[in-house]
């Protein structure tokens, strides 16, 4: 499922949120420290996708798909689109990745409305 193209479109997506934040942080909208969050979940939420994925060959119980969406949705988003490509994990299940991207937007859209809210 993995393109060249789908792998520009990830990273522009990743690049224009990094944008966004670096925009609303020039302008006093964001405290820079909430640069943080995104990284620290993004690693947490790397790390849940590759513990699930170990679980999952060694045929052990997973981790919920419930959790991984919660993480994703707090911030951990572009942790998890790096670990579904590195990983090649959670890619192939179309009801996991719709839920996957109605995350992300939910994760955007409170973004962005958390900057116009405070503009």
């Amino acid at each position: 499922p993995y393109t060249p193209r789908h792998d520009v479109m990830r990273a522009a997506l990743v690049l224009g949120y990094v944008a966004l934040l670096a925009w609303a942080i020039a302008r006093g909208l964001l405290p820079f420290e909430s640069t943080f969050v995104p990284v620290l979940m993004g690693i947490v939420t790397f790390m849940a996708y590759a513990a699930d994925k170990h679980l999952a060959q060694s045929g052990r119980w997973r981790i919920p798909e419930a959790n991984l969406h919660l993480l994703e949705r707090l911030c951990g988003w572009p942790g998890a689109l790096f670990a579904q490509r590195v990983l090649r994990h959670k890619t192939r299940k179309t009801r996991y990745r719709v839920v996957f991207w109605m995350m992300v937007l939910l994760n955007l859209g409170a973004t962005l409305a958390w900057i116009y809210w405070k503009s």
